[in-house]
């Protein structure tokens, strides 16, 4: 009886662990996904801090014309960027962070191509 027992409780943990293993493997996956969400999240929110002000604030929109003139191409990536990151941003889709980056990448070179100083980058990133 309990050679029976051991026998089956052996195939039972045979025939299940591939799949205990998956499902463990999917969660811890899902768990990094999240985390790199959370973290394209907040960088994402703090990108757009950063534009808000170009956008928001008369001394700067008046002193840098060009980060809102969307004729200029370094703008105009810089918009298509903001589209994209806001359209994956609601589910916790694989490209987010990607996305993130890219907007990053993006702000940085229109803040280039408009000439704004790097001291004035710099402060607006802290």
């Amino acid at each position: 009886m309990l050679a029976a027992a051991a026998a089956a409780s052996g195939i039972a943990a045979y025939r299940g662990s591939p799949r205990l293993l998956a499902w463990r493997a999917a969660r811890r996956e899902q768990r990094q996904r999240l985390s790199a969400h959370q973290a394209a999240l907040m960088q994402h929110d703090e990108l757009m801090r950063r534009w808000q002000r170009y956008e928001l604030d008369p001394a700067c929109s008046i002193d840098y014309p060009a980060l809102t003139d969307v004729r200029l191409p370094e703008t105009s990536a810089l918009i298509k960027a903001m589209r994209t990151a806001d359209q994956l941003r609601t589910a916790t889709h694989k490209g987010y962070p990607d996305a993130v980056g890219s907007l990053a990448a993006s702000l940085a070179a229109a803040e280039r191509a408009a000439g704004i100083p790097a001291a004035f980058r710099a402060e607006q990133a802290g």
